[in-house]
């Protein structure tokens, strides 16, 4: 999914009312679009995160936009409830509010506020989308979580693949995904996962309810006792966290003897850092 810069979603928004309300209910836009609008949303928004006159442009879009939504509410009652009208009122609530001198006027962080990333939508073509994080790696879309076998002495096969919206913290995925295999009758006895999966509540929950068990770093600070325990502890936790190796290896040691091998190959759940690449 590419990644639409506010100004953009408002304006790519915008263009696909009009072309709703164009194939609705052509004849109701005479009068009402302007060679200006044409030109303005007359194609895909491309303005990059440095558009000229930014502050003119957003000005004009939000003018636009109330212009848009008050003429549909008074005068096109039956296409209110088209899924692009809807969407463009949504957004335009995210991105802009009103002044008491009845106007519209871009949000920002401090002031009027944004929503939080579990809402704010990032695409006027599909809604369900999210901004994510994790680590480093930034992105809108949603998350792949991808299950695979990891025998040192046969290739890897992928035995799984769950999407997840992007705001779903991974350890909710988990139980989820278990689920799935065992359905296909592909759930094995071990799983190497990310320490971004793991706790030890999970840990019991999946033993209890699939008789699997987990491997992996616990994340610091999951349990009571570690979020007890003085400052000098965690940072100890810390260093052992930042020093662990990538699922790969430490599949490679299961295999030489430093866990025991299951009868099945170890299926092994790929990092979200590897995974977040394919859900862009």
């Amino acid at each position: 999914m590419r990644g639409l810069t506010r100004l953009e979603l408002v304006t790519e928004a915008m263009r696909a009312a009009l072309e709703e309300l164009a194939r609705r209910a052509p004849q109701e836009l005479v009068g009402l679009v302007t060679e200006e609008w044409g030109k303005r949303y007359g194609r895909a928004a491309r303005l990059g995160d440095n558009p000229s006159k930014p502050k003119t442009q957003i000005k004009e879009a939000g003018e636009d936009v109330r212009l848009l939504l008050r003429y549909v509410h008074r005068y096109l009652p039956a296409l209110r409830d088209g899924e692009q009208v809807q969407t463009l009122r949504r957004i335009s609530v995210q991105n802009y509010f009103i002044t008491a001198q009845d106007r519209p006027k871009w949000r920002e962080a401090e002031g009027a506020g944004l929503p939080p990333s579990g809402v704010a939508i990032v695409s006027p073509y599909d809604l369900s989308a999210r901004y994510a994080r994790r680590a480093e790696r930034r992105w809108k879309g949603f998350m792949a979580h991808v299950t695979e076998t990891c025998d040192c002495h046969a290739p890897s096969v992928i035995t799984d693949v769950t999407t997840t919206k992007a705001a779903v913290h991974d350890p909710k995925a988990l139980p989820g995904i278990l689920a799935n295999l065992d359905h296909r009758n592909l759930l094995s006895k071990e799983y190497f996962v990310d320490g971004r999966y793991l706790s030890v509540a999970l840990k019991q929950q999946v033993a209890r309810e699939h008789g699997v068990g987990l491997v992996g770093p616990i994340r610091a600070g999951s349990t009571c006792r570690s979020r007890r325990a003085p400052s000098s502890t965690a940072k100890s936790s810390r260093s052992i966290g930042t020093r662990r190796r990538s699922p790969s290896r430490r599949a490679t040691s299961a295999a030489g003897g430093r866990h025991r091998r299951p009868s099945r190959p170890t299926p092994m759940l790929s990092s979200p850092r590897t995974t977040a690449a394919s859900a862009q």
